[in-house]
């Protein structure tokens, strides 16, 4: 029995030791087939680009197996998210505190086009089962005119999650570039989550203490 097949056969007990009923706020949005890609420890990924090609919108679910701190713990370091989530550049808390008050990043992102800076405020719930970051116009955002999304999470079970992560992007950029929208929206939307979702899952691996390629 290979390595990979060893995996997926823990990630599939890992997930039935998970004791809820598959029903919830996040769950409710996926299709019975989608369930069994997200047991079978795949990601889920759906996809929207306007009409105009200037807007688009990804949505990625996955199950993660770990302590909610160990979750928001990667969320929450802005200080290595040049690292962690290429094709970010930089991050960092520029007003507020983390926690559950409002507070404010920049982030500089690289666009095929050209790095853009921009900044979001964030709110978290109570509860730790979402985070919502909206782009605040009140600062100059050249070539953007929204960055909105959030992290929504649903309980499975003991230390076992459903996560949903939901981005929308609109640009403001010159008519010239129109042709490179939908190429810049295919890897916003497309390459770029699964790669983030892969380091999400790297990273618990190793705050948590595992080691090798369990996907859990």
């Amino acid at each position: 029995m290979n390595q990979r097949t060893i995996c997926v056969i823990v990630f599939a007990l890992l997930i039935a030791l998970c004791s809820a009923a598959w029903a919830g706020p996040v769950s409710d949005k996926l299709t019975p087939e989608e369930i069994e890609q997200l047991k079978a420890g795949e990601w889920v990924m759906k996809k929207n680009i306007g009409e105009d090609g200037s807007s688009g919108a990804g949505v990625i679910f996955g199950v993660f197996n770990c302590k909610l701190a160990t979750f928001w713990e990667i969320v929450y370091d802005y200080p290595h998210y040049g690292e962690l989530f290429p094709p970010i550049i930089r991050a960092e808390v520029t007003k507020g505190e983390l926690g559950y008050e409002r507070f404010w990043t920049e982030i500089e992102m690289h666009f095929p086009i050209t790095n853009v800076i921009y900044t979001n405020y964030n709110d978290a719930t109570p509860d730790d089962m979402r985070l919502d970051f909206v782009m605040d116009k009140e600062y100059p955002h050249k070539h953007i005119a929204a960055i909105d999304g959030y992290w929504q999470l649903e309980p499975l079970g003991e230390d076992c999650y459903l996560a949903e992560y939901l981005a929308e992007v609109e640009l403001d950029i010159n008519a010239v570039f129109k042709a490179l929208l939908t190429p810049i929206f295919n890897a916003l939307t497309g390459r770029d989550l699964p790669k983030m979702m892969d380091t999400y899952r790297r990273e618990i691996n190793k705050r948590e203490g595992r080691t090798g390629d369990n996907p859990a």
